[in-house]
């Protein structure tokens, strides 16, 4: 029995701690840090059609996917307009400046911290999986991951695809778990039958998060910290423990 500390404090929830061996991370707003960015092109394409800016406040508390339905909300009337063709141009619009994003300051530290206590590490991602291995090239991030699996095309859902990513990690459904930013993540863990955990720096708000009654965190550090107490107990318990005191 343990506490789970979230929000930056210990809540005296008595819970089960789990014993992860193989963690999935989503990419965009859990490991690389393009919230205010694609709220940006998200309102260039909107002023090109005409319509008005959503704040970020607002695009956290309605994003979803698949997007299409997220335009929808902001505006958008695909009975006059082809999504295809919309959602082709914000491709275009991130891709321009995508130079300027980076990923979170803490996640290679959490990357090789989770490698050094024995986690097994992938990635999955409604990114074009083109784009998506572009990226972890990128931001020299590709040997902490495998599988590395994004979709077909951009902005679809996830679900189908977390089935076969945990199908081809080969090890119980128990002992995987994970990490997003969005209600879609635990919408794809749910649906490939594994735990969730949320991180709220993302895509989607901590208000939003918590109606999935799963543990959000406010940082990568929490989320380590949460992590290596799940294996303290365990053969590696005193890395871990280690492993989280350097991690602050």
């Amino acid at each position: 029995v343990s506490f789970c500390e979230t929000a930056g404090s210990y809540l005296p929830i008595k819970i089960k701690m789990p014993n992860y061996r193989h963690i999935i991370w989503d990419f965009n707003g859990t490991l690389l840090d393009d919230l205010q960015y694609n709220v940006d092109t998200f309102n260039k394409i909107a002023e090109e059609y005409g319509l008005a800016k959503v704040s970020l406040e607002k695009y956290r508390q309605e994003f979803s996917f698949p997007v299409v339905d997220f335009y929808k909300k902001c505006g958008f009337d695909f009975s006059k307009l082809d999504f295809n063709v919309v959602g082709n141009r914000f491709i275009e619009a991130y891709k321009a400046n995508f130079s300027s994003c980076r990923i979170y300051d803490a996640v290679p530290e959490v990357l090789e911290g989770l490698r050094a206590l024995g986690f097994g590490q992938s990635l999955l991602s409604s990114c074009m999986d083109s784009d998506l291995r572009d990226a972890v090239d990128k931001f020299g991030l590709s040997g902490f991951f495998s599988p590395v699996d994004g979709l077909p095309e951009h902005g679809g859902s996830k679900r189908r695809l977390a089935q076969l990513h945990v199908g081809e990690i080969g090890i119980p459904k128990s002992e995987i778990v994970l990490v997003g930013d969005t209600l879609h993540d635990f919408a794809a863990a749910s649906a490939a039958g594994v735990d969730c955990l949320l991180l709220a720096c993302g895509h989607n708000s901590r208000q939003r998060l918590q109606s999935a009654a799963v543990p959000v965190f406010d940082n990568h550090k929490q989320l380590f910290a949460y992590l290596a107490n799940s294996c303290a107990f365990s053969a590696a318990g005193a890395k871990a423990r280690q492993c989280a005191a350097k991690i602050r």
